[in-house]
């Protein structure tokens, strides 16, 4: 695990849009590792924070957090989408308010 005990940030595609994620596998010690997802299709908000047990991420037998990274944001996308549609909102309708600055 000693690898991933690292401060990172990248990018990944998530339902074809691109979302930031900053990875921090140091600051909490040998517990959990911190993913912090910023796109507008993780969550209605456009932030979504995600820990991980250490034990889970050694168990779920991942090369690179970046590949866990990509499958938890992914799950995000769909809970989200599937949240947005019980709502009777779809998710393309969030963009006729998107304020540009």
């Amino acid at each position: 695990m000693s690898e991933f005990k690292v401060k990172d940030t990248f990018e990944i595609s998530v339902g074809g849009q691109r979302v930031k994620v900053d990875y921090d596998g140091i600051s909490y010690g040998n517990i959990v590792i911190h993913f912090s997802f910023h796109g507008r299709d993780i969550s209605s908000t456009g932030y979504r924070s995600h820990f991980l047990f250490t034990e889970d991420f050694i168990s779920m037998k991942y090369s690179d957090y970046k590949i866990c990274a990509q499958d938890i944001a992914e799950n995000l996308y769909k809970d989200t989408k599937t949240e947005i549609i019980k709502k009777g909102v779809l998710i393309e309708q969030l963009e006729l308010f998107k304020v540009e600055n």
